[in-house]
């Protein structure tokens, strides 16, 4: 917002809020941006856009990034996103079947993979069907263990190791990336290998990553907002995908 001329206290002002792994505590969060009286939300998530769009039809809404907008429900098409939401996807369900090919040519012995989930993303669901998917051509087996806040990854890990997993697909999910250092050290201690999503995730401790830039998504969102402040219609702003990027 700097580069496009915005400064915070002179001509905007910026309300933040953070949910962390308390997915339950969003609509609250959101709740108080509508006392704040805000012109924009900007949100993270598939399950924050959800809770964006209940709370409020009127005020706009942009996805900072999104997986899988269209296939969630959050807006009609990327060309035509229609009600107050737009902004950017994340390509989050392709990219999942992708993580899976790549980490067969990483690790051609694997065989058994554990695929960790956060139970309250809605997205989640449509990403296990990809893997389902992609495991079968790979021939991989897989089983579903679930991370709901930052102090489960311990039990989780300690389950996958006695399965035993060969290695570990890390769904996309916010809380996973605010709490990626916990993560990968609990992970490490069970000698579990990570396969992530995002950069920042690698440089947390996972083994690779292959997704879109994070960095760039939230960078480019800015220019969402720009345009809706300057009269911009949301319903008219086509919703970008970001291009992938690994590590």
């Amino acid at each position: 917002m700097h580069d496009l001329g915005c400064v915070e206290g002179r001509n905007i002002t910026f309300e933040f809020r953070h949910y962390g792994d308390d997915v339950e505590s969003i609509a609250s969060h959101i709740s108080d941006l509508l006392r704040a009286k805000v012109e924009i939300i900007v949100v993270g998530g598939t399950a924050a856009v959800r809770a964006a769009q209940a709370a409020t039809q009127s005020i706009p809404i942009v996805m900072g990034a999104a997986a899988d907008p269209v296939g969630a429900g959050l807006i009609a098409s990327l060309a035509r996103p229609g009600g107050n939401t737009t902004g950017l996807s994340i390509l989050s369900t392709e990219l999942t079947a992708k993580r899976l090919e790549l980490l067969k040519e990483v690790m051609p012995q694997a065989s058994r993979i554990a695929i960790l989930q956060q139970p309250g993303n809605p997205a989640h669901p449509m990403f296990i069907d990809e893997i389902q998917s992609a495991a079968k051509s790979l021939t991989l087996s897989y089983r579903i263990f679930e991370a709901r806040r930052s102090e489960d990854f311990e039990r989780s890990f300690a389950l996958m190791r006695e399965w035993p997993a060969d290695a570990v697909v890390v769904l996309d999910d916010p809380s996973f990336i605010a709490y990626r250092a916990v993560m990968t050290e609990s992970a490490a201690r069970h000698r579990l290998p990570l396969i992530c999503g995002f950069r920042e995730m690698t440089e947390a401790g996972c083994l690779f990553s292959y997704a879109v830039s994070l960095k760039d998504m939230w960078y480019r969102s800015a220019t969402y907002v720009d345009k809706i402040l300057k009269g911009a219609k949301p319903s008219d702003l086509p919703v970008q995908q970001g291009p992938s990027s690994s590590g």
